[in-house]
């Protein structure tokens, strides 16, 4: 059995007469004829009845219809992911796992990107609080995956993405506010957090049990959606993370960066331990420490530009 005789016969049969098909399929009727002849020879079946008016399926020819339909159609895709393979555009899916700070920042400017550069890439973005990322990623779960440098350790294979200064938010109000706040000052403020597995937490705690500092904490909620409603309905203070702080005044959020000491969360992106990276992966996994430098440059300049006008 030949794999043209598949194609002639799924043909035949889609046409409905062999005059129709040899139009479609360029071939000569009575090659045509000839080799779904051939076929049923070899099935030792007949899988067309003939009448004046055409031609319709056997029961047989219904059945080997399907058959004929699957290889035809699977050998074909064979061929269109052989072909993708041996192009250089990047393509396929990608899984990226992020903390949820960065991915309100970072996720709509990467998939402008990747729909407007790699067109052929279909990525996926989680977002969570970065201890559940880190149990994601040791369970191999994504393919690229966000995470906070621990004690100075870093994860194999993994690339420096970018740094997140932290800051205070807290409600919008009528007095004017500096740009930074000492750690010693927010000790008096209602604070809501995340629970102490997660990256941003244990730096505070960290670094206030060296300070000698105790925190105010009134409540703990693994959500950032909530705490940073808490501090827009005016019910107390946060503290997170971030590359461009400005996306938060978006919300009537108000920051102040934390100083003295300074407090910073260093991301780093790393692929999956147990399997290969593909170019696609490669790709995102190189796009976007360039996409953090260009936030937070832009971000620099955003404010630089509102103390210039508010001066």
């Amino acid at each position: 059995m030949e794999f043209r005789q598949l194609i002639y016969f799924k043909g035949v049969a889609e046409a409905g007469s062999f005059a129709r098909a040899s139009e479609r399929l360029r071939v000569a009727q009575p090659a045509l004829s000839s080799q779904i002849s051939k076929l049923e020879a070899q099935l030792k079946t007949r899988l067309f009845e003939r009448h004046a008016r055409g031609i319709w399926l056997t029961e047989a020819g219904r059945l080997f219809l399907d058959h004929a339909t699957r290889i035809v159609d699977n050998v074909e895709s064979a061929r269109r992911e052989m072909s993708e393979l041996a192009s250089d555009e990047p393509h396929g899916s990608v899984t990226v796992a992020m903390p949820t700070t960065l991915a309100l920042v970072i996720a709509q400017p990467l998939l402008d990107h990747l729909a407007q550069s790699l067109p052929r890439v279909k990525l996926q973005i989680v977002e969570a609080l970065s201890g559940e990322i880190s149990q994601w990623y040791a369970a191999d779960r994504f393919d690229l995956s966000v995470l906070y440098e621990g004690r100075g350790k870093v994860a194999e294979g993994a690339v420096p993405l970018c740094r997140e200064d932290l800051y205070l938010l807290r409600p919008e109000g009528h007095e004017p506010l500096s740009a930074t706040i000492q750690l010693s000052e927010i000790a008096p403020y209602r604070l809501y957090h995340t629970t102490p597995i997660h990256s941003c937490r244990l730096l505070l705690d960290e670094t206030c049990a060296r300070m000698g500092i105790r925190l105010k904490y009134v409540a703990e909620v693994d959500s950032i959606q909530v705490l940073q409603d808490l501090v827009v309905q005016k019910s107390g203070f946060s503290i997170f993370p971030s590359i461009a702080a400005s996306a938060y005044r978006a919300r009537g959020i108000c920051y102040q960066r934390i100083v003295e000491p300074g407090m910073e969360l260093n991301s780093y992106i790393a692929p999956a331990r147990t399997r290969p990276l593909s170019g696609a992966q490669r790709a995102v996994m190189r796009l976007l420490p360039r996409l953090a430098r260009r936030i937070s440059a832009q971000d620099g300049r955003l404010a630089a530009l509102a103390a210039s006008q508010a001066a």
